[in-house]
């Protein structure tokens, strides 16, 4: 997860970065002996709950792009059913699979769909508690600095959240970004494992005035894809130095 001073740099930039990824991964299957699902199967499933309007388009992409380029699995990979009678289970079936919830609460309560009491929003949260309480996954509430519910139904919901979340934020983005790291500390690789044989090879080419900008980009390929990763202007850099990006 990226520091916030480079936000907009990376809005525009993790489009991209998801299509490379994406590619990486089609060569190493070719590569590799083991199957593409097999892969799949180990990654950490994430549920990154669906949101309000206010937050979808920035503050959940942002998130939900970084996990991805961390090598997590993220739920839902493709909308939820706007059927009340589909909505449960599918959440539910979601959740069953992920280590940790995210939920990023907005300033308005959210779709309440026909035939349901709660927003959507609403029932994500409690849906997941109830795994929580269970001990089958961990859950984190962030809401943004200076939230200004509307409307009672909102209210009365933040009021819940704040009794009954034992991860509630009401923070700086960068600050749920830390605490996401912690969650999924444990169960991320450590990277910097011995070279394989058929190592996928990548020559990442920048300005030197992009140094900073590319540190994570570097250290994602290198750490969390385990790919081999030349700098052309880097060459006769040390193993050392490599670990200080």
């Amino acid at each position: 997860l990226f520091p916030e001073h480079l936000t907009e740099f990376y809005k525009r930039l993790n489009p991209i970065v998801d299509k490379i990824i994406e590619r990486l991964k089609e060569l190493r299957a070719h590569h590799e002996s083991a199957p593409p699902a097999e892969v799949k199967e180990n990654q950490i499933a994430v549920y990154l709950a669906e949101t309000s309007k206010d937050l979808a388009d920035n503050e959940r992409e942002q998130i939900r792009s970084e996990l991805a380029q961390s090598g997590c699995r993220v739920l839902p990979d493709q909308p939820l059913p706007r059927d009340a009678s589909q909505l449960r289970i599918a959440i539910n079936k979601h959740l069953e699979q992920a280590k940790l919830s995210i939920h990023l609460i907005g300033e308005s309560y959210g779709d309440v769909l026909d035939g349901e009491d709660l927003s959507i929003p609403h029932l994500q949260f409690d849906l997941a508690a109830k795994m929580r309480e269970q001990k089958k996954l961990a859950q984190v509430v962030w809401l943004p600095d200076e939230l200004s519910p509307k409307g009672k139904f909102q209210q009365d919901f933040l009021a819940e959240l704040k009794n009954a979340a034992p991860d509630f934020l009401q923070s700086k983005l960068k600050d749920l970004k830390a605490v996401i790291r912690e969650k999924l500390k444990p169960a991320l690789p450590t990277g910097w494992e011995d070279a394989k044989e058929h190592q996928i090879k990548v020559c990442l080419y920048y300005h030197e005035l992009d140094k900073e900008p590319v540190k994570p980009i570097y250290s994602h390929l290198l750490i969390q894809r385990s790919f081999k990763v030349k700098l052309p202007l880097k060459d006769a850099q040390s193993f050392s130095g490599h670990q200080q990006l």
